[in-house]
């Protein structure tokens, strides 16, 4: 079929014959002929200007031989043998290029970016481990969309390491137990002796074989900056850099909690253990204390003035912890300044819509063919997406949208009986390309505009996304319109705190992969159960500062009746959908309702060891951020930048290695100063305490096992030296495919011309010269 380049020009043919025919008016039969010999020429040649042309599609090189290697020459590589003469082995077969890293950061994923040729080749010569810049999945991801193969050389280390690092809070109370955790990641078949010091003391040592990671309490005696330090000494290790690591922890004062209780109870003894409680019978003058706890207290209990005076103190900045039992939440009503203070309200569960809408956004950009576990992060992802699936009632309507760097609706938007096909149709999603969520939520929001019912979206990602402020600025929007988002987090490097924020400008709740089970609870059909068996407890925000980090198994036999309010968030809940703990703002303070009792007949296991934790999150959550601390800079690494932030009501004289640093007013009352430390250890600035470590070049050192998965799952191979001869074969093989052929007739469209003014010149003069 002929195309044209400039259909315009093409279309002028005509205008033209109309135009000549309109002027000339041939009259006679010579005439016309003549005229239209002339006007066919004219318009073959005008053809020829519109650049006619043909397409087919022939077997051809999709894109070029040409491969470019990166190799890795960072200071982590030294574990590694130097590879040969790759270069030369390959140049002297293949047009060949290549590109250094250097030094002491792997910027990896950048590497791969900046060599990205459209229909190219990349062999990574690395240990694989990023950490700088651009991941590798996205990197890997972006080179595939433009049809550039990444291939990976594997080498194995002939060198040993071991490598140290200390996990844990920055922050703690005053002799209350923190938890930390010493990570050792060794290379080749090594083993060294550990030893951990809190404050120049040794509280940990041991024979260490091998990577592992150990738990580790301490329970500090005293307030201010305080340090650890945790050493290894092994045989033929390489990087003596990674053999000691620097934590600095800064203690403040036990808060002073009021309980208002008239009985002890696991929920005492939870608050005993962590904070100064001061119990009373009835409530006293709250402002010196950091916290309120009420423990079963009915309104007859309290009088207007505790109820004004709990409102001035939660409005001015105060935490209060409302716990249920027999007298609990049932006539807060008879207290209307109260009960508007709290989350809840006394009454159920509001009644579910007849409809029930779930739109099921997946993640299958490039990140989520990095590993999760022992599968990549689309395996989870589907397997989650299934869940969701099978908890759906039979008549609720579902629709499916899988997004990259834009939006694929793989099932639309309706009601399904038989849920077969798209149980199939998420097994067979693929991953690639970047990640853009905002365009998938415009997609789901198009979908619910008009949906009379219950309306939800869950966003099934790892938080990578290039989009945040149009995502939450979408969620927002969505929510205005009374649409619920949830997210679930995939993977050990999810964004949480991105996907929090997600969920919150939703109006919804953040959960992670093993808790999201619970996710029925918010639109399915409510588990029915006989009190005496019990209420299991699900999480439903696994984002929260209070149940982040929790692994819940607990049952209660008896829960308050109530529902959360609007903007009120229900971070735990029982599997029939009532809130368990529920917490908000209220003004400058933090309000937690704990709707169970306080562990003496209800809820034994909440307070119990492993459950525990949820109840003294809502506690520290209601307190807030612990006192004692004007000066705050976190744990750094040598030679980078450490950011030191001063509150005062004047411009702050302090000194880091005797050097005055100079703050600039980032605030009110909130001053900026930057310090840079050039040597590892603890450092001092004016009485609080930084730990100073070696780069994290050091820190991540042996072959990423990672490294395999992502480059074969999109599209690359992986190969060891002795298999290089079919890396050259496989990216002329991959390359090779139909191509696009394009064959101009513009020359032919001419030579037409030409040809029929020539037989016209020739016809003409054999007329004129017969008789």
């Amino acid at each position: 079929m002929i195309q044209f380049q400039y259909p315009v020009v093409a279309l002028m043919v005509i205008p033209v014959i109309l135009a000549i025919l309109y002027y000339l008016k041939p009259g006679g039969s010579k005439a016309i002929i003549l005229v239209a010999s002339k006007l066919l020429i004219i318009s073959i040649i005008l053809l020829s200007i519109a650049s006619p042309y043909t397409e087919e599609y022939v077997q051809g090189m999709t894109g070029t031989a040409d491969i470019t290697i990166i190799e890795d020459r960072t200071e982590s590589m030294r574990l590694f043998p130097p590879p040969d003469d790759i270069y030369g082995y390959l140049s002297n077969r293949t047009p060949t290029a290549i590109d250094y890293i250097s030094g002491t950061r792997s910027p990896i994923g950048d590497a791969i970016i900046r060599n990205v040729r459209s229909g190219g080749s990349i062999l990574l010569i690395s240990d694989g481990n990023n950490n700088y810049g651009r991941g590798i999945p996205d990197a890997v991801s972006f080179a595939r969309s433009l049809n550039t193969t990444v291939y990976y050389l594997r080498q194995e280390p002939v060198k040993k390491d071991m490598s140290v690092s200390i996990e844990g809070d920055a922050a703690a109370f005053l002799d209350t137990q923190a938890g930390f955790i010493v990570n050792i990641k060794s290379t080749g078949d090594i083993e060294g002796d550990l030893k951990v010091q809190v404050d120049g003391k040794v509280v940990f040592s041991d024979r260490i074989n091998g990577s592992q990671q150990i738990p580790l309490t301490y329970s500090f005696g005293s307030v201010g900056s305080h340090t650890m330090k945790a050493e290894l000494e092994a045989l033929d290790d390489e990087f003596p850099q990674n053999n000691v690591f620097y934590r600095s922890v800064h203690v403040a004062p036990l808060p002073e909690v009021l309980l208002v209780s008239d009985k002890d109870s696991p929920l005492s003894q939870v608050m005993k253990s962590s904070y100064s409680v001061y119990t009373a019978a009835n409530l006293a003058d709250a402002s010196r204390y950091k916290a309120v706890v009420l423990d079963d207290a009915s309104a007859a209990d309290l009088s207007f003035s505790d109820a004004l005076a709990l409102s001035d103190y939660v409005i001015n900045g105060g935490g209060l912890v409302v716990v249920g039992g027999q007298n609990a939440f049932s006539d807060y009503s008879k207290l209307p300044l109260f009960e508007q203070l709290i989350p809840v309200k006394y009454g159920g569960i509001p009644p579910i819509s007849a409809k029930t809408a779930v739109i099921l956004i997946v993640d299958i950009s490039g990140s989520t063919g990095d590993i999760s576990g022992a599968e990549p992060k689309l395996g989870v992802e589907k397997g989650l997406a299934l869940q969701v699936i099978d908890d759906m009632g039979d008549r609720d309507f579902l629709g499916v949208i899988a997004f990259n760097n834009v939006p694929h609706t793989v099932v639309p938007f309706s009601q399904y009986a038989d849920r077969s096909d798209v149980r199939d149709i998420i097994q067979r999603l693929r991953y690639g390309g970047t990640t853009h969520l905002s365009p998938a939520l415009a997609e789901a929001h198009s979908m619910l505009r008009n949906f009379d019912g219950g309306m939800n979206v869950i966003v099934i990602s790892d938080g990578a996304v290039a989009d945040r402020g149009a995502s939450l600025k979408a969620a927002r929007s969505m929510s205005d319109d009374g649409i619920t988002i949830y997210a679930i987090g995939v993977g050990g490097d999810t964004d949480v705190e991105f996907m929090a924020q997600l969920a919150e400008a939703g109006g919804g709740g953040y959960l992670r992969r093993d808790a999201a089970h619970g996710i029925n609870v918010l639109f399915g059909e409510k588990e029915s159960r006989n009190r005496g068996d019990g209420y299991p407890l699900l999480i439903m925000n696994s984002g929260h500062f209070i149940t982040q980090d929790i692994a819940l198994n607990a049952t209660v036999y008896g829960y308050n009746n109530v529902h959360a309010k609007q903007n009120a968030q229900a971070l735990v809940m029982t599997g029939n959908g009532n809130p368990v703990i529920t917490a908000w703002r209220a003004g400058l303070g933090r309000v937690v309702a704990i709707t169970v009792d306080n562990g003496n007949a209800w809820a034994p296991a909440l307070y119990a060891e492993g459950n525990s934790k949820l109840v003294a999150n809502s506690m520290n959550y209601a307190i807030g951020t612990p006192d004692g601390f004007e000066l705050r800079a976190q744990d750094g690494e040598v030679g980078e930048p450490i950011d030191v932030f001063v509150s005062s009501e004047s411009e702050p004289v302090l000194t880091f290695e005797g050097n005055e640093l100079q703050f600039e007013k980032t605030g009110e009352k909130l001053y900026h100063a930057t310090v840079y430390p050039n040597s590892t250890g603890f450092h001092d600035i004016s009485g609080y305490t930084v730990a100073v470590n070696a780069l994290s070049e050091y820190r991540n050192t042996g072959r990423s096992e990672l490294i395999p998965d992502i480059i074969t799952g999109a599209g690359g191979r992986v190969y060891n030296i002795s298999e290089l001869d079919g890396l050259i074969s496989h990216t002329t093989a991959a390359k090779t495919g139909m191509v696009r052929k394009v064959v101009y007739l513009g020359p032919v469209f001419l030579l037409a011309a030409l040809l029929l003014y020539s037989i016209e010149v020739i016809l003409r003069r054999i007329m004129e010269l017969l008789p």
